[in-house]
């Protein structure tokens, strides 16, 4: 099934299947960090 929104977007790299786990640089700290939102997880 082809996605809506890959009609729309500027630039497209790779379509990635929903079950993969992308890590980020920003999610990767060694140490505890608090929601950017401000509330508890």
């Amino acid at each position: 099934m082809p996605t809506k929104g890959r009609k729309i977007v500027d630039t497209l790299i790779t379509e990635v299947s929903q079950d993969t786990w992308i890590f980020f640089p920003w999610d990767l700290d060694v140490a505890y960090v608090a929601p950017i939102s401000g509330g508890t997880d």
